[in-house]
């Protein structure tokens, strides 16, 4: 069994729609660190001799505009997920979201809590469900981003998560030029998230830009 968050070599399969090595790295070496004690990984099924440092995100956040919801799009970002998350020796959770049907975000109810991914078809199921989250009926124009998280609260399915943590990386999913956050909201998501990605896909959807931090 692999460790936390690995995917056999499904990421190594390369497409026009997968992150570049260097958004990779970037959104690695910039992920938060946290201590695995040694009680706390006997309770998940690692084990260590001592404390040890891990690191990664608490949560990975996808939005993904409506009408974006093809595999050959989605599938590399949660790769991209994945292999960001590889070296976390941690349970995270991953939040598929889907945006521009109206003020509110569509979620699924709760989020993927992630232990072990150990094959491609992992990473294809969480693929196939934000695909069907997010639809194929693209609409002209922009869609805005006017909430980070569904409102919720402690009692909610999202294990008491109720927002954006400066231990979450925020990955959205747009049209070519066309990613728009409310102008506040954008002031917020810079402040509380630890990062942001942003994946521009071509107007022909042949292809992608990845773009990251100060990029976005």
């Amino acid at each position: 069994m692999h460790g936390f968050g690995s995917v056999d070599d499904v990421s190594r399969r390369r497409t026009p729609f997968t992150a570049p090595w260097r958004i990779t790295s970037k959104a690695v070496s910039r992920a938060p660190s946290r201590t695995n004690s040694e009680n706390w990984g006997r309770s998940i099924g690692y084990y260590g001799d001592e404390d040890d440092t891990t690191r990664g995100y608490e949560a990975v956040i996808l939005y993904v505009r409506k009408g974006l919801g093809h595999l050959e799009i989605i599938l590399p970002v949660i790769q991209f997920a994945f292999e960001v998350q590889r070296g976390l020796r941690k349970p995270w959770t991953l939040v598929p979201l889907s945006y521009g049907w109206g003020d509110e975000l569509k979620h699924l109810g709760t989020d993927i809590l992630i232990r072990y991914v150990n094959q491609d078809a992992d990473a294809r199921h969480y693929a196939k469900d934000l695909c069907n989250l997010a639809g194929q009926d693209l609409e002209p124009g922009t869609a805005v981003v006017k909430q980070l998280f569904p409102r919720t609260d402690i009692r909610s399915l999202y294990g008491g998560k109720t927002g954006v943590t400066r231990n979450d990386l925020l990955v959205f999913v747009d049209g070519e030029g066309q990613l728009a956050l409310d102008p506040a909201l954008l002031r917020r998501a810079r402040v509380r998230a630890r990062d942001i990605v942003h994946v521009s896909v071509s107007d022909e959807r042949d292809g992608c830009e990845w773009m990251m931090g100060v990029e976005v």
